[in-house]
């Protein structure tokens, strides 16, 4: 069984260090995927640079996202106020949605019995307790305290 730990990045390069750093003993390889827009749809640079982290360099599966969704809600400037906030958050969602499915890029290589990780780079799923090969369900979802 492989492990696959996935997850969006922005700009949080010290959690994604600790992140890797954590979780390195546990998971086979580390799927990042970087869009070149915002969830607000502006046009960004690219932040995450493999180089920063050469003892994972291995591991990383860095994907570049350059998706523009068709799912995206037309703003008018005839739009009521209520109806462009409501557009604007949508289309938030639908990015960054489209952006965490464009981490299937990088599971090409994962078999059926393998186990997949996805969240946020902050949420590190603490993986020291637990047995993997117990686990029979296709979907798991972990708890975690808020801090």
């Amino acid at each position: 069984m492989k492990i696959f730990d996935c997850t969006t990045f922005f700009d949080e390069k010290m959690m994604m260090d600790i992140r890797f750093n954590v979780l390195n003993k546990f998971v086979t390889k580390f799927i990042v995927v970087e869009s070149i827009y915002s969830h607000s749809g502006k046009k960004k640079k690219l932040n995450f640079n493999i180089n920063d982290y050469p003892k994972f360099k291995d591991k990383i599966i860095y994907i570049i996202h350059e998706n523009i969704s068709t799912k995206l809600q037309n703003i008018d400037k005839k739009d009521d106020e209520e109806t462009r906030t409501f557009k604007l958050n949508f289309n938030a969602h639908i990015r960054e949605n489209d952006q965490r499915n464009y981490i299937t890029k990088g599971l090409k290589n994962a078999d059926d019995n393998d186990f997949i990780l996805i969240s946020d780079v902050d949420e590190i799923t603490k993986l020291e307790n637990l047995n993997l090969f117990n686990i029979k369900n296709k979907i798991v979802m972990f708890e975690q305290n808020i801090f």
